[in-house]
């Protein structure tokens, strides 16, 4: 026959277990926890890095359109610039031969 004492040991001792047992759960939900939670930060941190990229591609044909559009307005620029030279020099021309 059990002694009180011993009654009580053996009862600590399966609480302390069932504490253990509890304690080992909440470690492995929080391990858990925090592996899905690097795997969220992971998968957010590639979106991110993919929309930069994506936006980087956006911005470097925007910039070459313009660069483009910028040769062809310089272009436009310098034809009517010559087409405007030559338009005065014609009429200094025909201004000296009436003189």
């Amino acid at each position: 026959m059990e002694t009180t004492h011993e009654v009580t040991l053996v009862e600590d001792l399966a609480l302390a277990r069932a504490d253990l047992r509890d304690m080992q759960r909440t470690v492995i939900a929080l391990r858990s926890e925090l592996e899905h939670a690097e795997i969220q930060r992971h998968a957010e941190t590639q979106q991110a890095i993919q929309a930069s990229a994506a936006e980087l591609t956006q911005l470097k044909t925007t910039v070459g359109t313009l660069r483009v559009e910028l040769e062809h307005a310089r272009i436009e620029r310098d034809r009517l610039l010559q087409q405007e030279r030559a338009a005065s020099h014609n009429e200094l021309q025909m201004l000296q031969q009436a003189a």
